[in-house]
């Protein structure tokens, strides 16, 4: 099971990878979180490893057209 990964951004406190689900789910805030489908590894290992992840996650992962929505802590976090 993945687990939540702890980020160096203003903009989000975590993230969580499914690789089998290719889901993405990022915590925001305490308690706002949202899951991105369809986000393959590579697009993922590219806005995690970028000088800045928060611009990165916005080019790659929001304007990249992925489904989303948003999650509930508990959800997120099982």
């Amino acid at each position: 099971m993945a687990q939540f990964i702890p980020v160096v951004s203003s903009m989000m406190a975590a993230v969580k990878y499914d690789r089998e689900r290719s889901e993405l789910t990022v915590q925001f805030s305490e308690s706002a979180f949202f899951t991105y489908s369809g986000v393959p590894s590579d697009v993922v290992v590219d806005f995690l490893f970028a000088d800045s992840i928060g611009s990165s996650f916005n080019s790659l992962v929001k304007k990249g057209g992925f489904e989303f929505h948003p999650v509930s802590a508990k959800d997120a976090r099982a």
